[in-house]
């Protein structure tokens, strides 16, 4: 297995006749292939991201997607309130993904409140102060803190600048 990126999350794909079958044993002794899920990837977080793609037939897994939202792993809460949204359009989503802005998942967070779209219109001034950030972050926080914003709000008043400032800038 390979992955790919689709919007906010990595995606498995089929090994194809360049990738080669790796005989790793896992903590189980169970054969893995090399590279699995992806970098930082675990089946906990696949799990949640694919969870809230299948949307409401998925359903029975609220309870514990609440759960990892809550959690001390960042990927994954942020994953998983993500998919809270998608299938039920919890309220709690929005809350669980702001709590998460400043941490190591911050541009996950900001992903998936940009999925929300105008529902998520009420964080629009949380999220625009992430579009000067700081030195030691990187371009992309303020280019995703854009994109959402514009998705939320519709305008694209304070967001065509800071994307067209990201556009020039070298991913450090």
């Amino acid at each position: 297995l390979g992955a790919r990126r689709v919007g906010s999350v990595q995606e498995p794909v089929p090994a194809t006749g360049c990738q080669q079958k790796s005989s790793v044993s896992g903590p189980t002794g169970s054969n893995r292939f090399r590279g699995g899920l992806g970098p930082g990837m675990t089946p906990a977080y696949w799990s949640a991201a694919t969870l809230g793609r299948i949307g409401p037939a998925a359903a029975e897994a609220l309870p514990a997607l609440r759960l990892a939202a809550a959690g001390d792993d960042p990927r994954l809460a942020v994953a998983a309130a993500g998919a809270l949204w998608r299938i039920d359009r919890s309220p709690d989503a929005l809350t669980l993904l702001t709590a998460r802005l400043d941490g190591p998942a911050a541009t996950a967070a900001l992903e998936e409140i940009a999925t929300m779209g105008s529902a998520a219109a009420p964080a629009a001034s949380l999220v625009a102060t992430y579009l000067n950030a700081p030195p030691q972050r990187h371009w992309w926080t303020p280019a995703h803190a854009a994109l959402a914003l514009w998705r939320l709000t519709g305008e694209a008043g304070q967001a065509a600048p800071v994307l067209t400032a990201a556009r020039s800038e070298e991913p450090r």
